[in-house]
Order: C-alpha cells, then structure tokens, then sequence
C-alpha cells in the first residue's frame, strides 16, 4: 500500500496547486468611501436656479473617488466617446447632493447639474479634477525611483 496524500486536503506534506482568481476591490457604499463636500456660492448659480425647485441645501454636494467598478460602468456606457466618459465619471463621483444621495438618482442628478448653471458646473469639474491631481513631488520621486535597464 503507497502512502501517498491527497493533494488539496491541507494535509502535512500537500503540494497540490492552488488556483487564485484575480480580485476586485470590493464594492464600497458612498457611505463608506472618503469624501470631500463642497457648497457651491450663490453667485455662481445659474439662471434656472430659482425656479428648479432645489433647496438652498443642494447648493452642497460631496465627491468622492470612483470606484473600478464604476469606472467600467462608465466606459461601457460611453461607449469611447471621451467627453461622455469624463461626464460619467463625474457623475459616479458625485455621491450626495443637499440631503439626497445620487446612487440610482440618475434623472434627479442630471437635473441638478442643468439648474446649477455653467459657471457652478465649471467648478464641480474643477474640484473632481483636484480630486485626481497628483501632487508634483509625488510625481518626482516615483520618476525619482525608476531604475534603468537593457532589455
């Protein structure tokens, strides 16, 4: 009788291969994200902001980092057009509006963006794009950090 072991049991000795699939970051709520809320000035609202029908509140709104999961939502929806994949990435990134949160608000959202007028638009791009930035000195020691090779 051979005393051989069955690979895979976890017994003393098993050298069976282990298969690992690939993981995803797990799928975080908007409440579980880091955010940065933002309220946006009177000054710059645009003209059918009065009569929207939006509170004084949903001149605030929080942005948060978009997950892979959203991204891939947002550039099969694009379908490879550019402008609308940075649009739907903003709207992914845009989590809260006043006291209502955006998630499957879609017609609500599009509507605010409309109300909130260019200039107010113009600066929730802004605030999404610092929200991407990276910082200068980051970027020089990670170039910093490159090591030359042949091959």
């Amino acid at each position: 009788m051979s005393n051989t072991k069955d690979p895979g049991l976890g017994l003393p000795g098993d050298t069976a291969p282990t298969k690992t699939a690939p993981t995803r970051e797990p799928f975080r709520s908007a409440d579980e994200r880091p955010f940065v809320k933002y309220t946006l000035p009177e000054k710059v609202l645009g003209l059918d902001w009065g009569g929207s029908g939006f509170l004084d509140s949903d001149r605030t709104f929080r942005l948060a980092e978009v997950t892979p999961i959203q991204q891939d939502h947002a550039a099969k929806i694009s379908s490879g057009n550019q402008s609308a994949l940075g649009r739907e990435l903003l709207f992914a990134a845009i989590i809260q509006v006043g006291e209502w949160k955006t998630g499957r608000n879609r017609d609500k959202l599009t509507s605010w963006w409309k109300a909130i007028g260019a200039k107010s638009r113009r600066m929730v791009e802004a605030a999404f794009m610092k929200m991407q930035s990276v910082e200068e000195s980051d970027i020089e020691t990670f170039l910093d950090s490159g090591s030359p090779g042949i091959g």
